[in-house]
């Protein structure tokens, strides 16, 4: 399942600041497979390898961490379409 969580700029600097999008695939049925998805304005680069995987994921993580929960967001966003 995935949910929206927005990242404000008040939470500063972090480590996919320069990445753009990200996306991170992986499968619970077959362990260790996975990809990692970086996009960009002339496309994208994916990669494969588990080191990939394991730096991205903790990536992610960090992401996760200082992202708005999905009720936050929600009212960040609602609050943007009114001004």
């Amino acid at each position: 399942m995935m949910k929206d969580r927005s990242l404000p700029f008040s939470s500063g600097a972090h480590a996919a600041s320069a990445v753009g999008s990200l996306a991170i695939l992986q499968f619970p049925e077959a362990a260790g497979l996975g990809i990692v998805h970086m996009g960009g304005a002339s496309g994208g680069v994916c990669l494969e390898t588990q080191e990939d995987l394991a730096v991205h994921a903790r990536v992610f993580e960090q992401l996760r961490a200082f992202a708005l929960s999905p009720a936050q967001s929600a009212r960040l966003l609602r609050r943007q379409a009114i001004i």
